[in-house]
């Protein structure tokens, strides 16, 4: 899996990383 403090949903990480488990603190839209 992977953590991050800051989570910038526009970049659309979930999708590019979607074979990890994401967890993040904060999400920017």
């Amino acid at each position: 899996g992977a953590s991050f403090i800051i989570e910038l949903e526009f970049l659309n990480p979930r999708e590019k990383l979607k074979k990890y488990d994401i967890f993040s603190l904060v999400q920017y839209d």
